[in-house]
């Protein structure tokens, strides 16, 4: 039995090596350019896998960046708003100011009305 596998595996590298030497020029040369079409289409399909990742990672990032966009904007609203309530604030304190000063001015010129004031702190 081994001998009979030995005797065939001997014939088998005979027909392979039959088959190599009647092959010609052209036939071996086509497919030493089929190994090379081969050859390109590998690297080809690496370098495809290799952009779709890259492009898996640029679109994470790109989400990335706008979902921090969009907080920047939210805060930058949310300051805004604080702000012109601030502002608000201040101009109705101004205009009070001012017009309690108005008063205080148009009282203190107003001679009768400093006497008045004169006479309640006397009587104190």
């Amino acid at each position: 039995m081994i001998h009979s596998l030995a005797i065939f595996k001997m014939k088998a590298e005979a027909i392979r090596r039959n088959r190599e030497r009647s092959f010609s020029y052209e036939e071996r040369q086509d497919l030493s350019d089929r190994d090379k079409l081969e050859l390109d289409i590998q690297k080809r399909d690496e370098r495809i896998k290799e952009l779709e990742r890259s492009q898996t990672l640029k679109a994470k990032s790109i989400e990335e960046m706008k979902t921090e966009l969009n907080n920047l904007k939210r805060s930058q609203m949310e300051n805004s708003y604080m702000h012109s309530l601030e502002v608000g604030r201040l101009n109705r304190e101004h205009e009070a100011m001012t017009k309690r000063v108005e008063t205080f001015k148009r009282d203190m010129e107003d001679v009768d009305a400093v006497n008045d004031y004169a006479e309640l702190v006397r009587e104190m």
